[in-house]
């Protein structure tokens, strides 16, 4: 009996983990409208013809990365592949603004782009420190990133 009880709670045990970790690779990306996404995509695949919306893009809040929903906030965008180097955009009160420079790669672009975001968006003192907060977690976790560029070299 105890053997019986051993061995159920094993399986118990492995089936649980298994069910876990299957949790965990399910990726959730916030959800945008197709119009956005459209000109993300173009952002990131420059060179594609063919995309649509069924195209692979990951869009992660740098806020709350929980969070699902496009609210005001820092947005990082990715295409699908760990060549594709993470790109940033600002959504605040309707209007969005693509940062057209990559954190890996010029920082000091990025923080240009993000002097033509606050005239563009018309942000508030309170709003442009939260974005270059948000721009600089970025840029911190950026920093080093290469995306493949060593290869060709």
């Amino acid at each position: 009996m105890k053997i019986k009880l051993f061995i159920l709670f094993i399986l118990f045990t492995s089936c649980f983990c298994a069910a876990a970790q299957r949790q965990k690779l399910i990726i959730q990306n916030v959800v945008v409208p197709d119009s956005i996404k459209l000109r993300l995509l173009h952002s990131t695949y420059e060179y594609e013809d063919n995309l649509t919306i069924q195209t692979g893009l990951y869009i992660f809040n740098l806020q709350n990365r929980k969070n699902l929903r496009l609210e005001n906030s820092l947005y990082s965008f990715q295409g699908m592949g760990s060549h594709f180097p993470k790109k940033i955009f600002i959504y605040h009160d309707k209007q969005f603004f693509i940062f057209k420079s990559i954190g890996a790669f010029d920082i000091e672009s990025v923080l240009s782009d993000f002097l033509v975001a606050i005239r563009e968006l018309k942000l508030s003192e309170k709003d442009k420190v939260k974005y270059l907060r948000l721009i600089t977690k970025y840029l911190e976790e950026e920093l080093g990133q290469t995306y493949g560029t060593e290869i060709g070299k």
